[in-house]
C-alpha cells in the first residue's frame, strides 16, 4: 500500500483548487459590483458567502472527478446491470474458417474438426469424435454439430457436406530406462499423453490467465464465437487435424527430451483389433506409420492405454520396475482430458466502488454558527427581526443549494444516462406506436395506457430537494427553518412533482434530450439511426391525434399537430432505445435463419440481418408475420443458397451472392416513394458487401401467392433430414424431395417476379407420421370463401362439424387461420 502524501502543488483541475475558484469569483465581483462593494476582505460577510459557495464547488468537481467505474457502479446488487456483459459485447458470429472450427470443437465429444468452404458459401465439415463414442453417439454428435451450424449460420451460407471420421486403437510397445529422481507414474503418463497427442491431434482449450501471461493479447483471443469451454489460440489450430502419416522417429524424440528419461531403448507403433479376444495386434511398425483406410476415407488412429501397457518395459539404472497400472491410467486420463475445459472467466463485474455521488450537504452547513442558517439553528428567544433576516438568507442560498443539489443528482443519474435504456416504459410505449404504424384500430383503454405510459419515461434532467446528511448515520436531515421558510410549499418541495419543474413529461425537451442521449450512446458504438422527418412518422400518427386528445387522461393545452410532432419525437427516442437493446453491439448482423427451426412466424428466429433492419427503419413489428392479410409493415427475405435443393438443371443456375427481398406495396409508408427510397438505401447499406438484393414489390394477391410457396416451403425445410438424422431411409428421402420440390417452386415463382400461376401446384405437404403436426399451419388466401355454416338438426354427419374459420372483414373476406374440424354436438 503506497503512503498518503500532501501534495505542495495546487489541483490541475480548477474546479477542485479552492483558492483559484476564490480568486476569479473575487476579481468578477470587483469587475461587477466594484462601486458598490469595496470591501473584499475575510471579515466581509459577502465574501464568507462566497468562500462557502467555492468550498462546496470544489466537493463537486472531486467527485466529477471520480474514474469512470466509480461513476457508473450500482448503488446495490439488486439493481440491474446498465451495461452490457462481455458475453453480448466481444464474441462475434464465425465468419472465417478457424471461427467456424472454433464453433465446432467447442461442442463436447469432438476431439477435432476440419472446416472448409467447398464451394462459395457452401461448407463442408470432417468431424473427429472421441475415441470413447461408438457408432449411435458420433452420429448424434454429427446432429449436434449440424444444430450448432444452422444456429450461427451467416447469411449465404449453408451446410454442403457433414461427416463423421471413424476411429480405431493403436498400441505403442517401448523399452525404457528413467533417472533415479524420475516419478514413474508422473513421468510416464505425461509421455504417453504427448504421444498420443502426436498420433491423434487434440485441441487444448486454455483460461485466459495463461494465456496472458503466455503473451497473447486479450483483444486477440476474445475475438469470434464465444467458447464455453475457455480460449483456443491460434497456436492450437495450426496443428493438423488429422495427421498423414506418424513418423516413429518423432515418437522416439519426444520421449528422449522428457525430463526424467534416461535411455530409450525401443518404440514401435501397431494397428490393435479390441474386438477379438485376445486383441489382435498388427505388425509392429518402426519407421514410418500411415493410418488406415475405410471406404477411401483415412480413419483417425487413437492411443488405446489399456492395452499399451501391456507393451512397456520400464526400468532405473536397467533394474525392471514395477509400474502402478491403475494410478498410471488415471493420471494419463487426467492430463489427457480432464482438464481440456477450463471455461471462460466469471461474470464480468463492475469493478468501480459505489461513492454515494448524489448525496448533498448544503453550504449553509458550511457557514459560521453565528449566521443561524446551520444545523444549530438560533438560540431561544431570539427577536422576530432575527428569525425573519435568517429566513431571508435562507432563502436566499436556498437557489444555490437548488442548482448545486440538481448537479449532484445528476451525477447520481450517469449510471442510468450513460446505460441501456430500461423496459419499464419501452414495451408498452413501443406496441402502442407498432399498433399505429400498423393502421389498427385502437380501444379507448389503449389511448389511456398511451398517456399513461408517458409518466415512466425517464428524465434525463434530474432534480432533488435540497437535504443535509448526518455524517454519524448517513440519513438524510431537513435544513434548519426550511418547513417554515417553505410554508404550504414543504409538501411539493418534497415531492416527485419537483421534476416537472425542470422537464415535464412528454415535453418536447425531454424528447429531444432523450434522443440526444441516444445519438451519444449510438455514437459510441458507431451507430447512426435516421430522424422521424426521413421516416414519415408525422403522416401516420396524425390519423390517431384526434381520438388521443379526446381521451380523458389528455394533457392539456396539446393541439393535433403538436401532438403529432412530439409522437413523432417520442417514437424517435424509442426507435434508439430499441436499438441500443437489442442490436447495437452487431454480433449477429449477418446471422441467418435457422431453417430447421420450428419457429416459422413470430420473432423467434429472425436474421439478423432483418432484425437490424426493423430496428432501423422502424418497422412496426419485430416478427416473421403473414404481410398479405393485413396492413403490417415488412418484408421477407430469402437466401439463393438455400433453395439450392431444388436446382435440376443449368437453366437458372445457383447464385449464392443473392437475396431475394419481398416487400408489399400498400402499407403507408412503403407506398411513399421517399421512404421506399430510404428503405432501399438502407438495405443497401446494411447487407454484407458480397451480398447482392433482388427486389420483389408485390401487390395482396402476389404476396398472398409468394406466402402460400413460402409457407410451404418453409414447413419443408424445417423437416430436410441430416446426414446423419436417425428417421429411416425411405422418410429421409421423402423429406429430402420434398424440399427440393417446394425449393424448385419458390425459386420459380420468385424468378417470375411474382406473376406465376400457382393454382395447380401442391403446396400442402402431407404428415408423414399420423402423430406429426405441419409447422406454421397459415392456410393464406385472398380469394372469398363462404362461410362455414353449422345445422345441429341436421342428419348429414358432415353438417355437424365446424372449423375455427376467422376471416378479416370487408367485401372481400381474406381466410387467416383454419383449425381442424370438430364436432359440436357434444357441447
Amino acid at each position: 500500500m503506497s503512503n498518503l502524501i500532501i501534495p505542495n502543488q495546487p489541483p490541475e483541475e480548477t474546479s477542485q483548487d479552492f483558492f483559484a475558484l476564490r480568486d476569479e469569483a473575487v476579481a468578477t465581483l470587483q469587475q461587477l459590483a466594484g462601486d458598490t462593494w469595496t470591501d473584499h476582505n475575510l471579515h466581509d460577510p459577502g465574501i464568507t458567502l462566497l468562500e462557502a459557495l467555492c468550498f462546496v464547488m470544489t466537493d463537486l468537481g472531486y467527485r466529477l472527478d471520480f474514474p469512470v467505474e466509480d461513476l457508473v457502479a450500482k448503488a446495490s446488487g439488486e439493481e440491474p446491470d446498465a451495461f452490457p456483459q462481455p458475453r453480448d459485447m466481444l464474441p462475434c458470429q464465425p465468419v472465417t474458417e478457424s471461427d467456424y472450427r472454433r464453433l465446432i470443437l467447442d461442442i463436447p465429444g469432438v476431439r477435432n474438426a476440419l472446416v472448409a468452404q467447398s464451394a462459395p458459401g457452401l461448407w463442408a465439415i470432417q468431424v473427429i469424435p472421441d475415441a470413447n463414442l461408438d457408432q449411435s453417439g458420433s452420429y448424434a454428435l454429427a446432429e449436434q454439430v449440424r444444430e450448432v451450424f444452422l444456429t450461427c449460420r451467416n447469411l449465404g451460407e449453408d451446410l454442403d457436406q457433414l461427416s463423421v471420421t471413424d476411429t480405431y486403437d493403436t498400441v505403442l510397445q517401448m523399452h525404457l530406462d528413467l533417472e533415479d529422481s524420475a516419478d514413474p507414474v508422473e513421468t510416464l503418463a505425461q509421455i504417453y499423453s504427448e504421444l498420443a497427442n502426436l498420433i491423434a491431434p487434440q485441441v487444448r482449450f486454455h483460461d485466459l490467465d495463461t494465456l496472458e501471461r503466455a503473451g497473447h493479447h486479450r483483444e486477440t483471443l476474445q475475438t469470434g464465437p464465444w467458447l464455453n469451454r475457455g480460449y483456443l489460440p491460434d497456436s492450437e489450430l495450426e496443428r493438423p487435424a488429422l495427421v498423414e502419416r506418424v513418423f516413429v522417429s518423432d515418437l522416439m524424440t519426444r520421449v528422449l527430451n522428457h525430463p526424467g528419461v534416461r535411455e530409450l531403448n525401443a518404440l514401435q507403433i501397431a494397428t490393435i483389433d479390441t474386438e477379438t479376444s485376445p486383441p489382435d495386434v498388427g505388425n509392429f511398425e518402426s519407421w514410418v506409420y500411415t493410418p488406415e483406410e475405410s471406404e477411401g476415407e483415412k480413419e483417425a488412429p487413437v492411443l488405446n492405454i489399456e492395452h499399451t501397457l501391456d507393451y512397456l518395459t520400464a526400468s532405473k539404472n536397467g533394474i525392471p520396475i514395477n509400474i502402478p497400472r491403475d494410478r498410471l491410467m488415471a493420471r494419463y486420463h487426467a492430463l489427457r482430458f480432464q482438464q481440456d475445459s477450463p471455461g471462460r472467466e466469471p461474470p464480468w463485474q463492475n469493478p468501480g466502488r459505489y461513492r454515494h455521488p448524489g448525496e448533498y450537504l448544503s453550504l449553509q452547513q458550511e457557514l459560521p454558527s453565528m449566521y443561524g442558517v446551520g444545523t444549530l439553528g438560533l438560540a431561544p428567544g431570539e427577536s422576530a427581526q432575527r428569525v425573519s433576516e435568517v429566513r431571508q438568507l435562507q432563502g436566499f442560498l436556498l437557489l444555490f443549494d437548488q442548482v448545486l443539489g440538481n448537479q449532484f443528482a445528476q451525477m447520481e443519474q450517469a449510471r442510468v444516462l450513460l446505460g441501456q435504456p430500461g423496459q419499464d416504459w419501452l414495451e408498452p410505449l413501443g406496441e402502442l406506436l407498432e399498433n399505429m404504424l400498423n393502421s389498427a384500430s385502437l380501444s379507448e383503454a389503449q389511448f389511456s395506457l398511451f398517456w399513461q405510459t408517458l409518466e415512466l419515461i425517464p428524465h434525463s434532467h434530474v432534480a432533488q430537494p435540497v437535504d443535509t446528511i448526518d455524517p454519524l448515520t448517513g440519513r438524510g436531515r431537513q435544513l434548519q427553518e426550511l418547513p417554515a421558510l417553505l410554508g404550504e410549499h414543504q409538501n411539493d418541495y418534497q415531492s416527485p412533482p419537483l421534476q416537472a419543474l425542470t422537464e415535464a413529461p412528454f415535453s418536447r425537451e425531454q424528447l429531444q434530450r432523450l434522443i440526444r442521449a441516444g445519438n451519444h450512446l449510438l455514437a459510441r458504438s458507431h451507430e447512426q439511426l435516421p430522424d422521424a422527418a426521413q421516416l414519415r412518422y408525422e403522416e401516420i400518427f396524425r390519423h390517431y391525434a384526434p381520438d388521443l386528445l379526446r381521451n380523458r387522461h389528455a394533457l392539456p393545452g396539446l393541439d393535433a399537430d403538436e401532438l403529432t410532432q412530439r409522437m413523432a419525437l417520442l417514437k424517435e427516442a424509442v426507435d434508439r432505445a430499441l436499438f441500443l437493446r437489442d442490436v447495437v453491439i452487431g454480433s449477429e448482423r449477418a446471422r441467418g435463419i435457422h431453417y430447421t427451426h420450428r419457429s416459422i412466424w413470430g420473432s423467434g428466429n429472425l436474421s439478423g440481418l432483418k432484425q437490424r433492419l426493423y430496428r432501423r427503419l422502424g418497422l412496426a413489428t419485430l416478427a416473421s408475420t403473414v404481410l398479405s392479410t393485413s396492413n403490417t409493415e415488412g418484408f421477407h427475405l430469402v437466401e439463393d443458397t438455400l433453395l439450392r435443393h431444388g436446382i435440376s438443371d443449368n437453366t437458372n443456375p445457383l447464385s449464392v451472392n443473392t437475396v431475394y427481398l419481398v416487400v408489399p406495396v400498400w402499407p403507408s409508408r412503403l407506398a411513399d416513394d421517399d421512404f421506399r427510397q430510404l428503405f432501399r438505401q438502407t438495405i443497401e447499406q446494411e447487407l454484407p458487401v458480397h451480398l447482392h438484393p433482388h427486389w420483389l414489390w408485390l401487390d395482396r394477391k402476389a404476396m398472398a401467392d409468394f406466402e402460400k410457396v413460402y409457407n410451404a416451403w418453409r414447413n419443408a425445410m424445417t423437416r430436410l433430414p441430416g446426414a446423419y438424422s436417425p428417421e429411416p431411409d425411405e422418410e429421409k428421402q421423402y423429406r429430402t424431395e420434398l424440399a427440393q420440390t417446394l425449393s424448385a417452386s419458390l425459386r420459380t415463382f420468385i424468378l417470375s417476379d411474382g406473376s406465376a400461376d400457382i393454382s395447380q401446384w401442391s403446396l400442402d405437404p402431407v404428415a408423414i407420421n399420423a402423430d406429426e403436426a405441419r409447422i406454421g399451419q397459415w392456410a393464406i388466401g385472398y380469394e372469398p370463401v363462404e362461410p362455414l355454416r353449422y345445422n345441429p338438426d341436421s342428419d348429414d354427419p358432415d353438417h355437424g362439424l365446424i372449423g375455427k374459420t376467422r376471416v378479416s372483414s370487408g367485401d372481400n373476406p381474406l381466410v387467416v387461420q383454419i383449425g381442424p374440424a370438430h364436432s359440436t354436438r357434444d357441447a
